[in-house]
């Protein structure tokens, strides 16, 4: 569609008089004279359709008058930037709009006289136009498809002229008119978009803005400075977006919100200091985004919440200085992506949070200054990270005491009472990185002894009652890693780096790497030490269920290497099929010992699964089917033909790992024989030594 562009000169007049009729495309009009030859142009046009937008915008274009043959606009109607223009009258004519009204940056312009023919629009747009007090032109229009913007014209005190639009399709955004008092002009029955009122300087409330129930978009009300209620909004159940109460310095409830049942998005609370309750928001149950209370110093709980069990984003509750526990969370079982509980000065314990067993990403506890109780997080096994900062009276982390898994940081700083991790000691698998700095009292870092690594970093820095920090997993880093490690300003064998590499080498085994792999039907097990100190061996143990039924399979003889590198390899001949798991056991000569981390090799599943083993066998063999359970008999026969076992039916139904006893038979090689209940036979050659 071509835009054209009117600058006429009265030479040419004789030839537009025969222009086309109405113009094709979109026409915009810059000058006084342009709006004039416009009129001459098409005088003889008889309700004139613009097929496309019409856009008037010029600083000396006092007079649209010219305009009165314009019937309708197909596309926007733009009045933009006329400082001189004080009326509309002129476009008096025009019945209709297709896209939007768009009234905007008009120094002069006092009312829209002139658009009262007006009954059929897209959307409106009434912006920055700053003399303006009068809408009641737009009285003919009752519902737009697209969106009503008033925006920023500090005198406009009514909105009147607005009071038969009873449906608006997109959103309604009432910003920043400082001198209207009230909405009492609204009659919205409809929002399918953003309900948006902010900064505006002397509203107390929201009362007769409407009697819609649902908002298809987000509510945002902020800055709202004087906005001491919702009342208005009390027919609402279900919010499409987020709910935002942002900056209301004298909002004091929240009441109109208590038939709320639904949001499509998040709830942020943030500088209420009036609000004093949550309880009007008790229907809702889920909070698809981020769940935010910020600085809502008259809030004493967060009662309200209560029925909410999940959260689809993140947790902030922060800077509420009248918190003394959570209690209104208690219901929350799951949160997708972290809780931060930070900055609330007299929160005691995190009461509330009993129920929740699922945190996506991290968990971050950082100055709350009376905190001394973090108990209620004892259902919560695995986190993306874990920050415990600047809590002085947090003496121990008992709550965590069922976590096992930390994928990325774990983070303790400036706890003044914290003397151990013991609480932590659940943490089995790696991870990306430890900072431990500034705890005063902090004497063992023995809770994370059992962390299998750490990937990225390790800093233990300005702990000056920590003496030891040689634990597995920061002996395997500081030798193995190319990034030093920082281990500074602590005490004992933990002072300095240098001080810990001197206590690792003293430490019986360090493991550097452990890691399985299939070939062909066997699974082939390879690890590597790089300290081994009054080591004795490794047992090598398989399990088809890692939280249980770990089972020995084989044992390794260390190689004593005190200073070097050890490689060790061993191959498991009868993998399940499904997920096979391994682990090390790695025993000293004093009979303590510890374990590796898990390492998982997958098979395909295939009849003829079962396992048999040791092979070669001394005294007992072990049958394992757990992945095969077909089997209804087991027989063990010699060299010779001599049957010296064989399993009753009912024995094989019952039992997925049974046991033979071969002690008092001669050496040699048998044959051990299962059959399945459809009759089909697989044997296994067995070693007696």
């Amino acid at each position: 569609m071509r835009k054209l562009y009117f600058t006429i000169a009265l030479n040419f007049l004789s030839v537009c008089l025969w222009a086309q009729c109405p113009p094709d495309g979109d026409i915009t009009l810059s000058t006084q004279a342009e709006v004039n030859a416009f009129g001459t142009s098409y005088a003889g046009c008889s309700n004139l359709t613009i097929a496309g937008d019409l856009t008037i915008e010029g600083a000396d274009i006092t007079d649209l008058t010219p305009l009165l043959i314009i019937d309708a606009v197909d596309g926007d109607l733009r009045v933009y930037s006329c400082d001189a223009l004080s009326s509309l009258a002129g476009l008096n004519g025009l019945v209709s709009i297709g896209e939007k009204l768009d009234i905007n940056s008009n120094a002069s312009l006092t009312a829209l006289t002139g658009l009262a023919a007006l009954n059929v629009v897209g959307g409106i747009n009434i912006a920055s136009n700053a003399a303006l007090t009068d809408l009641s032109a737009l009285a003919g229009v009752t519902s737009l498809s697209g969106g009503l913007t008033i925006d920023t014209s500090d005198a406009l005190a009514s909105l009147n002229g607005l009071h038969n639009i009873t449906s608006v399709g997109d959103y309604v955004l009432i910003l920043n008119l400082s001198a209207l008092a009230s909405l009492s002009e609204l009659n919205i029955n409809n929002i399918g978009g953003d309900l948006r009122i902010n900064d505006m300087d002397i509203l107390t409330d929201l009362s007769g803005i409407g009697t819609f129930t649902s908002i298809g978009g987000a509510l945002d009300l902020s800055t709202n400075p004087l906005l001491e209620s919702l009342d208005g909004l009390e027919a609402v159940t279900s919010i499409g977006g987020d709910v935002l109460l942002n900056f209301n310095s004298s909002l004091q409830n929240i009441t109109a919100l208590s038939a709320l049942e639904s949001v499509g998005g998040s709830i942020h609370i943030f500088l209420n200091p009036a609000l004093t309750s949550l309880s009007p928001l008790s229907l809702i149950e889920s909070v698809p985004g981020y769940l935010m209370v910020l600085s809502a110093s008259a809030l004493s709980d967060l009662n309200g919440l209560h029925n909410i069990t999940t959260v689809g984003d993140y947790v902030l509750i922060q800077a509420n200085p009248g918190l003394v526990d959570l209690t209104g969370l208690t219901n929350l079982l799951s949160v997708a992506n972290g809780i931060t509980i930070s900055e609330n000065e007299n929160l005691t314990s995190l009461t509330g949070l009993a129920a929740i067993t699922t945190v996506g990403g991290g968990l971050s506890l950082s100055d709350n200054s009376s905190l001394t109780d973090i108990s209620a997080l004892s259902g919560i096994s695995s986190l993306g990270s874990l920050v415990i900062k600047g809590n002085p009276l947090l003496a121990d982390l008992t709550g965590l005491d069922h976590l096992t898994s930390i994928q990325f940081d774990l983070d303790i700083q400036l706890n003044d009472l914290l003397e151990d991790l013991s609480a932590l000691s659940g943490l089995t698998s790696s991870m990306a990185g430890v900072t431990l700095a500034s705890n005063p009292l902090l004497a063992n870092i023995e809770g994370l002894k059992n962390i299998t690594g750490f990937s990225d970093y390790v800093y233990i820095n300005d702990n000056p009652s920590l003496n030891h920090c040689a634990i597995p997993a920061v002996c395997l880093f500081l030798s193995g890693s190319a990034v030093p490690g920082s281990i500074n300003l602590n005490a004992g064998d933990c002072a300095t780096t240098d001080d810990v590499l001197a206590e690792c080498g003293s430490l019986p085994v360090t493991l550097i790497s452990f890691a399985g792999k299939k070939e062909e039907s066997k699974t082939k097990l390879v690890w590597a030490t790089s300290t081994e100190v009054n080591s004795d061996f490794f047992e090598v143990q398989h399990s088809l269920n890692p939280g249980k039924n770990w089972i020995p399979i084989g044992t390794v003889a260390t190689k004593g290497s005190p200073l070097s590198k050890a490689a060790y390899d061993f191959v498991h001949d009868h993998p399940a099929g499904g997920i096979n798991y391994y682990r090390l056991k790695m025993v000293d000569k004093d009979g303590s010992f510890a374990f590796s981390k898990i390492v998982a090799v997958t098979f395909a599943k295939t009849t003829g699964s079962w396992l048999a083993y040791p092979n070669p066998v001394k005294d007992r063999l072990t049958i394992d089917t757990r992945s095969d359970h077909d089997i209804v008999r087991f027989e063990v026969i010699s060299s010779s033909g001599i049957k010296v076992y064989d399993s009753p039916g009912s024995a094989v139904a019952d039992q997925s790992i049974r046991h033979i006893d071969l002690r008092g038979k001669p050496a040699g090689t048998y044959l051990l024989r299962a059959t399945r209940n459809h009759g089909e036979r697989t044997t296994r050659h067995i070693i007696k030594e």
